[in-house]
């Protein structure tokens, strides 16, 4: 009250809350949908606590994503593993793309493409607070023709993704893929992949394998 201004209780942030008292002793709590802030020992202006940034910055061989929970990389070039992530225990998932060796990518933002990995085919990883999307850029016609003399089997089109995990596990689930540290608790998930066209507002469902 003394200061006439609201005054949050540093005691009670968490991930994805905020507490504040009024100068008339009214309480605000500001509460967010998903993590926007993370433990961070160097902040100590904000007792210890840092807001999530997804920027992607070029760090030696590689790119990383400069304040997220645990630990994102992402492919500098010549491998297949465009992104692994960590939490701060060490655990965590590696996806690859086998027999996709991966170019330099084009970084801007929370977002890194990999251009022409095939003829007229980007691969483009985007970081998010709580995880990532990876996406096959498909840009005109013959590269689906491309994608599908590459892939294609039996009518379908089976795009080449593993996911390997360290001190986790990765289970099949009916909704996706699933990955489970110890006890069997719930550390991520894969959604089914999806495809859609960016001409209509028709979507379907793609294999990945």
């Amino acid at each position: 009250r003394a200061q006439g201004v609201p005054v949050e209780v540093l005691g009670q942030r968490s991930e994805v809350r905020r507490v504040f008292v009024h100068p008339s002793g009214k309480v605000q709590e500001e509460v967010a949908a998903a993590p926007v802030r993370l433990r961070d020992a160097k902040a100590s202006e904000t007792q210890g606590w840092r807001a999530i940034d997804t920027t992607l910055v070029v760090d030696g061989g590689g790119v990383r994503a400069r304040a997220v929970p645990g630990a994102v990389t992402l492919e500098g070039a010549g491998g297949d593993s465009p992104i692994a992530v960590a939490d701060a225990a060490g655990a965590g998932v590696q996806l690859q793309l086998p027999g996709v060796r991966l170019p330099k990518p084009v970084v801007e933002g929370s977002t890194a493409t990999y251009p022409e990995v095939f003829t007229g085919v980007d691969v483009r990883v985007e970081v998010r607070p709580v995880g990532f999307e990876l996406v096959w850029v498909v840009k005109d016609k013959k590269a689906v023709s491309e994608l599908v003399r590459r892939f294609g089997k039996a009518g379908a089109v089976t795009l080449p993704t593993m996911v390997s995990a360290t001190g986790a596990d990765v289970v099949a689930a009916d909704d996706g893929v699933q990955v489970r540290g110890a006890k069997g608790k719930a550390l991520g998930h894969f959604a089914p992949p999806m495809m859609w066209d960016a001409g209509t507002r028709t979507f379907s469902r793609i294999t990945s394998q």
